[in-house]
């Protein structure tokens, strides 16, 4: 049956495949929703996973507490989902996640005050904001194995649990969803 299948793929989407159960695995399949919306923006499936594990890599670096951690996961789904992220989104996620003000204006080259502004008027984009994560994923991921590990483990266990109760609060996705 492999090899009926092989010929309509190509060697990168075989690695996609790969990749794809790997880090699912590896982080209980938090990208479900997310990850296609990355991937209609133009990200690789590495870009929108690494996207999506350095804002919760932020979530555990920023030590968020519950609430406030799905409430910046909300904000991060509707914004993607969108296209834009509007103002209250904006304080919704940066006052979970101070630090992304700083992956931002680092990414960006803007200042982070200007970033804040940008924010606060609804004018963040929100490519910007995943483009960011995405490149700043191995140093936010050094934060976090910097963290101590009892810290770590919890945070990362809990992060995981808000992304799969968020996902399931979000209407079903449609079939392409699923391939993505």
């Amino acid at each position: 049956m492999q090899d009926d299948i092989k010929p309509a793929l190509t060697e990168q989407d075989i690695d996609d495949i790969i990749l794809m159960g790997h880090r699912r695995n590896a982080a209980g399949g938090r990208h479900y929703r997310v990850s296609p919306v990355l991937r209609q923006m133009g990200m690789s499936l590495e870009q929108s996973r690494d996207a999506i594990d350095a804002f919760a890599g932020l979530l555990v670096v920023n030590a968020t507490s519950a609430d406030r951690a799905q409430a910046a996961q909300g904000a991060l789904s509707v914004a993607l989902q969108k296209g834009r992220l509007d103002a209250y989104g904006w304080i919704t996620i940066y006052s979970s996640l101070g630090s992304l003000v700083d992956v931002l204006a680092q990414h960006s080259g803007k200042s982070a005050e200007e970033i804040r502004k940008l924010g606060a008027s609804g004018q963040l984009s929100v490519n910007m904001i995943a483009q960011a994560l995405a490149g700043s994923y191995d140093e936010i991921m050094r934060q976090v194995e910097g963290m101590p590990t009892t810290v770590r483990n919890a945070f990362s266990e809990y992060i995981g649990t808000l992304w799969h109760v968020g996902r399931q609060s979000v209407a079903a996705p449609s079939a392409s969803d699923r391939e993505g």
